[in-house]
């Protein structure tokens, strides 16, 4: 098959109706003559007149409603009247159980489920999908609200009411629905709450594959846990209330040679959660990255924000990178520059790194005015932390008082005359 050979048989499909009959004909007496074997669905597909359906956003071209459906469907009556027989190419994937949306001939956007799919000649699949009847919605285990479409099966004798799924004499609904890892989850008891009323779910039937066969029964509301606004039964208490907290602030400032290491606290419903599994993005990795621990290392000075996502719960801190301070060390003295013999003077001094005073503790030494040697024309008689008393005998000269911090990083010293009394 090639698509020279499709476009000899496109006039059959396109600016009319399917002119089903000629297109069989011709396509029979195709694959007659050819061992590709061109059937009428190659021409239509391939042709304006194809449908299209969507799957996890993914639109894929078909054929629906395409001559009609096999005898040997084992559909109720409610199904037939809300049924629709799709061909799908085989590379494509389909099959029991998916979810797809269509837009039909009136523009309604629907949701169907895909009740059976078999293979066909030429790599198609012929599939049944029915119209979804409504959504069921419930709380899982971990208090995440989840949904999904379902379709009725039967009707236990009565029919549709306007505007109604179903009302039943035995007041019980059997639907089918996807089978996935959240509605594997689904438990006898469960309550889901559509067509107005609460159900519980009294059989689980999960044999076919791709699809869960529920039977419903109806059963009283509880006002005091079920949201009748959202049509969840068992909402309040259940429900997930999370929050999460960077504990570092909103905001941030680090300089280009730090890290930082995030502190988040996750709760639900006010109990904290251990160990939860976080998400870290960087809204920028230009400036700064961030790891699975949440170990924050910049790259240029600037500014970025920093997303911390624990389900469908985040919070998000403002970093602020910084150019990184060359240390510039100063120490300064506070006294006199000169001493009377026999007399006294106190000294102090404060360290500052870039003009910011910084607490460190001093260590006073005395020299000569060489700036080496011993001296002994003054001695310290007292000294702390930031001052030191120095004391003058009786000969008169220069001396130098030296100070420095306790590793030694920051020092400086002062020329200090004796003289005379007069």
């Amino acid at each position: 098959m090639n698509i020279s050979d499709i476009n000899r048989y496109r006039r059959f499909v396109e600016n009319g109706e399917y002119q089903n009959g000629a297109i069989q004909r011709l396509a029979d007496i195709y694959s007659q003559q050819n061992s590709s074997a061109l059937s009428s669905i190659d021409i239509i597909i391939n042709s304006n007149r194809a449908n299209v359906i969507t799957k996890d956003g993914i639109e894929y071209k078909c054929v629906i409603d395409f001559g009609k459906l096999p005898s040997k469907t084992n559909l109720t009556s409610y199904q037939m009247k809300n049924y629709r027989v799709v061909w799908t190419r085989r590379v494509d994937g389909f099959k029991t159980g998916d979810i797809v949306e269509y837009i039909d001939a009136a523009l309604c956007r629907k949701s169907y489920l895909f009740l059976n799919t078999a293979p066909t000649r030429d790599n198609y699949d012929m599939s049944i999908m029915q119209e979804a009847d409504g959504f069921l919605k419930w709380i899982d285990l971990e208090g995440i609200v989840r949904t999904t479409p379902f379709t009725l099966k039967s009707s236990y004798g009565l029919g549709l009411q306007e505007d109604k799924i179903m009302i039943l004499s035995k007041e019980r609904r059997v639907i089918f629905i996807q089978a996935n890892d959240d509605t594997k989850q689904i438990k006898n008891e469960q309550r889901f709450i559509f067509d107005g009323r609460a159900w519980e779910v009294i059989a689980w039937n999960g044999l076919k594959d791709g699809l869960i066969e529920l039977t419903l029964e109806e059963t009283q509301f509880n006002d005091a846990k079920d949201n009748r606004e959202l049509q969840i039964a068992d909402y309040y208490g259940n429900v997930a209330q999370y929050t999460v907290s960077i504990l570092n602030g909103t905001s941030v400032s680090i300089s280009d040679k730090d890290t930082l290491q995030l502190n988040v606290a996750v709760r639900n419903n006010g109990s904290h959660i251990d160990n939860p599994i976080l998400t870290f993005v960087s809204s920028d990795e230009n400036v700064l990255t961030v790891d699975k621990n949440g170990l924050v290392i910049p790259a240029q000075v600037g500014f970025a924000n920093i997303t911390v996502l624990y389900k469908n719960v985040s919070s998000t801190i403002h970093v602020n990178v910084t150019p990184s301070l060359v240390n510039n060390y100063t120490a300064e003295f506070i006294g006199a520059t000169e001493i009377k013999i026999n007399q006294s003077a106190t000294y102090n001094v404060k360290f500052y790194n870039n003009g910011i005073s910084i607490p460190d503790k001093a260590i006073f030494s005395l020299v000569a005015d060489d700036g080496l040697s011993a001296t002994n024309l003054a001695s310290i008689t007292s000294s702390n932390d930031t001052s030191c008393t120095v004391k003058a005998n009786s000969t008169i000269g220069y001396i130098r008082l030296k100070v420095m911090n306790q590793n030694g990083l920051i020092k400086n010293e002062m020329r200090i005359k004796i003289r005379s009394l007069i």
